[in-house]
């Protein structure tokens, strides 16, 4: 696993966002922790707490993040036709 990053940029929420939802897919809610995700991204864990206060904050980012990403997702493929047409384009997307 690695998603080092160019250790001259200075990461953001994103950064650590994204390799702790490749952790999460890959190893499961246990694996994801502060000190795997640093190291993985090669860096020290207090870059960490510059954008989450803690894990429980960086689970809760992460779960608003899918859920956001995932609904935008979805109403962009439902946002066209009558409102029937839009159910039944809903209805093929979660079937």
């Amino acid at each position: 696993m690695g998603t080092k990053v160019d250790k001259t940029k200075r990461l953001d929420r994103a950064d650590w966002l994204g390799a702790a939802l490749e952790v999460l897919q890959s190893e499961g809610v246990g694996k994801v922790n502060v000190v795997r995700i640093a190291r993985d991204l090669g860096v020290t864990s207090g870059s960490f707490y510059w954008h989450f206060k803690d894990r429980n904050d960086l689970l809760q980012s992460m779960l608003d993040f899918w859920v956001s990403s995932q609904t935008e997702e979805i109403l962009e493929h439902v946002d066209q036709g009558t409102p029937s047409e839009r159910l039944l384009k809903l209805m093929e997307i979660l079937t």
